[in-house]
Protein backbone atom coordinates (compact mmCIF):
# COMPACT_ATOMS: atom_id res chain seq x y z
CA UNK A 1 0.00 0.00 0.00
CA UNK A 2 2.72 2.50 0.97
CA UNK A 3 5.66 2.15 -1.34
CA UNK A 4 8.07 4.73 -2.67
CA UNK A 5 5.24 6.87 -3.94
CA UNK A 6 2.24 7.68 -1.80
CA UNK A 7 -0.96 8.60 -3.57
CA UNK A 8 -3.38 11.18 -2.24
CA UNK A 9 -5.91 8.44 -1.40
CA UNK A 10 -3.33 6.52 0.67
CA UNK A 11 -2.39 9.68 2.58
CA UNK A 12 -6.06 10.42 3.24
CA UNK A 13 -6.67 6.88 4.56
CA UNK A 14 -3.67 7.06 6.89
CA UNK A 15 -4.73 10.50 8.13
CA UNK A 16 -8.31 9.48 8.84
CA UNK A 17 -7.23 6.21 10.47
CA UNK A 18 -4.74 8.05 12.72
CA UNK A 19 -7.34 10.66 13.70
CA UNK A 20 -9.83 7.91 14.54
CA UNK A 21 -7.30 6.15 16.79
CA UNK A 22 -6.49 9.38 18.63
CA UNK A 23 -10.19 10.21 19.08
CA UNK A 24 -10.95 6.73 20.44
CA UNK A 25 -8.00 6.96 22.84
CA UNK A 26 -9.21 10.34 24.13
CA UNK A 27 -12.71 8.96 24.65
CA UNK A 28 -11.29 6.00 26.58
CA UNK A 29 -9.27 8.35 28.82
CA UNK A 30 -12.37 10.47 29.39
CA UNK A 31 -14.43 7.43 30.43
CA UNK A 32 -11.68 6.22 32.76
CA UNK A 33 -11.52 9.65 34.45
CA UNK A 34 -15.32 9.69 34.83
CA UNK A 35 -15.22 6.28 36.47
CA UNK A 36 -12.53 7.50 38.89
CA UNK A 37 -14.57 10.58 39.70
CA UNK A 38 -17.69 8.55 40.46
CA UNK A 39 -15.87 6.01 42.63
CA UNK A 40 -13.92 8.64 44.57
CA UNK A 41 -16.99 10.87 45.00
CA UNK A 42 -18.80 8.05 46.80
CA UNK A 43 -15.96 7.76 49.30
CA UNK A 44 -15.77 11.55 49.87
CA UNK A 45 -19.50 12.03 50.52
CA UNK A 46 -19.32 9.85 53.62
CA UNK A 47 -16.51 11.96 55.04
CA UNK A 48 -18.01 15.33 54.15
CA UNK A 49 -21.44 14.78 55.67
CA UNK A 50 -20.11 14.90 59.21
CA UNK A 51 -17.45 17.53 58.64
CA UNK A 52 -19.57 20.44 57.39
CA UNK A 53 -21.45 21.04 60.64
CA UNK A 54 -18.37 21.35 62.92
CA UNK A 55 -16.75 23.85 60.56
CA UNK A 56 -19.75 26.18 60.83
CA UNK A 57 -19.79 25.85 64.62
CA UNK A 58 -16.07 26.57 64.89
CA UNK A 59 -16.43 29.74 62.85
CA UNK A 60 -19.30 30.97 65.04
CA UNK A 61 -17.44 30.26 68.29
CA UNK A 62 -14.24 31.91 67.09
CA UNK A 63 -16.02 35.10 66.08
CA UNK A 64 -17.38 35.56 69.62
CA UNK A 65 -14.09 34.85 71.38
CA UNK A 66 -11.69 36.78 69.20
CA UNK A 67 -13.36 40.20 68.83
CA UNK A 68 -10.85 41.94 71.08
CA UNK A 69 -7.98 40.21 69.35
CA UNK A 70 -9.28 41.27 65.95
CA UNK A 71 -9.59 44.86 67.14
CA UNK A 72 -5.98 44.77 68.34
CA UNK A 73 -4.79 43.41 65.00
CA UNK A 74 -6.70 46.07 63.07
CA UNK A 75 -5.25 48.79 65.30
CA UNK A 76 -1.71 47.48 64.85
CA UNK A 77 -2.10 47.30 61.06
CA UNK A 78 -3.43 50.86 60.98
CA UNK A 79 -0.54 52.03 63.13
CA UNK A 80 1.93 50.29 60.85
CA UNK A 81 0.43 51.80 57.70
CA UNK A 82 0.17 55.29 59.19
CA UNK A 83 3.63 54.97 60.77
CA UNK A 84 2.39 55.91 64.23
CA UNK A 85 2.34 54.22 67.63
CA UNK A 86 -0.72 52.28 68.68
CA UNK A 87 -0.98 54.69 71.65
CA UNK A 88 -1.68 57.54 69.24
CA UNK A 89 -4.61 55.72 67.60
CA UNK A 90 -8.06 55.41 69.11
CA UNK A 91 -10.35 52.79 67.59
CA UNK A 92 -13.88 53.86 68.47
CA UNK A 93 -15.99 51.43 66.51
CA UNK A 94 -15.47 48.40 64.30
CA UNK A 95 -18.44 47.34 62.19
CA UNK A 96 -18.66 43.94 60.63
CA UNK A 97 -19.76 43.84 57.03
CA UNK A 98 -22.61 41.35 56.48
CA UNK A 99 -21.40 38.11 54.99
CA UNK A 100 -23.26 37.22 51.80
CA UNK A 101 -21.43 33.97 51.16
CA UNK A 102 -23.16 30.66 51.55
CA UNK A 103 -22.00 27.97 53.94
CA UNK A 104 -20.63 25.99 50.99
CA UNK A 105 -18.37 28.87 49.94
CA UNK A 106 -17.10 29.29 53.50
CA UNK A 107 -16.40 25.57 53.83
CA UNK A 108 -14.54 25.58 50.50
CA UNK A 109 -12.37 28.52 51.55
CA UNK A 110 -11.57 26.86 54.88
CA UNK A 111 -10.65 23.65 53.10
CA UNK A 112 -8.28 25.54 50.81
CA UNK A 113 -6.63 27.27 53.77
CA UNK A 114 -5.79 24.02 55.55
Amino acid sequence: MLGEQVSMNDALVVTLFSMAIVFIALLAISFILDIFKVTLAKKDTNKKKGSIEPIQNEMHEESKEDEEEIAAVIASVLALNLEKNTDELIVKNIKRIPDYESAWVKAGKLKLMR
